[in-house]
């Protein structure tokens, strides 16, 4: 997916010598956002002598971020996304009621928590990163907590918002982030992209996800699409009236 965000991420790397306290990274589902925020993650992280556009992947920051170990790295979001669940454990497990659902919000206590490591020194050196995903699904408490930490920022510490939706975000969260737009590829290059995953009838799926390769792709492997693509055959031999 690279390839659909260049240009954003060169827009980044080139703030990498005088990097910003926050920055926003919003656009329609399905458009990399996320991975283009790790990779700029790695990117800070990443401990190369000699500066490149893209992470080295061989030294021990990126060792460590690859691995989900690097300890000046957090990505917080909510735990509904993060939670695994275990299937065998969890059927040898006698019942013990009804259990608690994840919740959908990013909470208060973990923009609380990430205070602390925002304000303790980095164990590399370097910079701290910390990623909310998606920022949008932080509720007004922990908005308002995250908008001390703007207002006096930490030093070394750089946070990266990514938002599907960011009008949900507070306006005094938005004014001081520095805003990198995410927009659909040109259709021809999505077309291909999904081409080369191996999605049958590549446009249609794309124009159903309103131009975004990654979410055409998920509804065309999901068991949704297949029910789509079941009632689009049947209407393509369905024999005129």
């Amino acid at each position: 997916m690279i390839r659909f965000i260049n240009n954003i991420y060169d827009q980044l790397h080139l703030r990498l010598d005088s990097l910003p306290q926050a920055i926003l990274i919003h656009g329609p589902r399905g458009l990399g956002k996320l991975h283009l925020a790790r990779l700029f993650a790695q990117r800070i992280l990443c401990e190369a002598v000699a500066p490149a556009r893209l992470a080295c992947g061989v030294c021990d920051g990126c060792r460590w971020f690859l691995s989900g170990q690097h300890p000046d790295y957090r990505q917080i979001e909510p735990e509904a996304l993060t939670a695994v669940i275990d299937a065998e454990d969890d059927a040898d497990r006698p019942a013990t009621g009804q259990k608690k659902r994840p919740s959908i919000e990013i909470k208060i206590e973990q923009v609380r928590a990430l205070a602390v490591f925002l304000n303790t020194g980095s164990h590399r050196a370097r910079r701290r990163v910390a990623l909310f995903h998606p920022a949008e699904a932080m509720n007004l408490n922990a908005a308002n907590a995250l908008l001390k930490s703007l207002e006096e920022p930490a030093p070394g510490a750089c946070l990266v918002l990514v938002s599907h939706h960011p009008r949900r975000l507070l306006p005094t969260i938005r004014s001081r982030c520095v805003a990198f737009a995410v927009r659909p590829p040109d259709a021809l290059k999505g077309v291909c992209w999904l081409e080369e995953q191996g999605v049958a009838s590549p446009a249609q799926w794309l124009a159903l996800a309103a131009g975004a390769p990654l979410a055409a792709m998920d509804l065309a492997t999901s068991e949704a699409g297949k029910r789509v693509g079941a009632w689009r055959a049947l209407l393509e031999d369905r024999p005129d009236d």
